[in-house]
């Protein structure tokens, strides 16, 4: 039918998936706490980590990389990657909270 939304649960996440992230998030947490940064910086550090993907996808060659063994540095390296996006979007999340705080703060003066 037209104008009909479609069911949302086509874009559903692995949760396995999910749980890799989440633990890089956590092991980047432990390791440099809350992170904030402008977004230039915050390009510098995925560019990095997409240049790890590079490296590995490259070691490899031209050739469909084995998802155990010594193709997981190419798993670790795409989860290392999505962490950082992730940790960049709620840097910008608590910005904007932060915002919204400050324009509270000034309508009730």
């Amino acid at each position: 039918m037209h104008g009909e939304e479609e069911p949302l649960d086509r874009c559903r996440i692995e949760p396995a998936v999910l749980r890799l992230i989440e633990e890089e998030r956590e092991r980047q947490e432990e390791k440099w706490g809350q992170q904030h940064h402008s977004s230039a910086d915050w390009l510098v550090i995925l560019q990095e980590e997409i240049g790890e993907v590079c490296q590995e996808i490259l070691r490899w060659g031209d050739v469909i990389i084995p998802v155990n063994g010594m193709g997981r540095e190419l798993t670790n390296e795409l989860v290392q990657a999505t962490a950082v996006l992730i940790a960049w979007l709620e840097d910008r999340q608590r910005q904007a909270a932060a915002c919204e705080e400050d324009e509270d703060a000034t309508t009730d003066l």
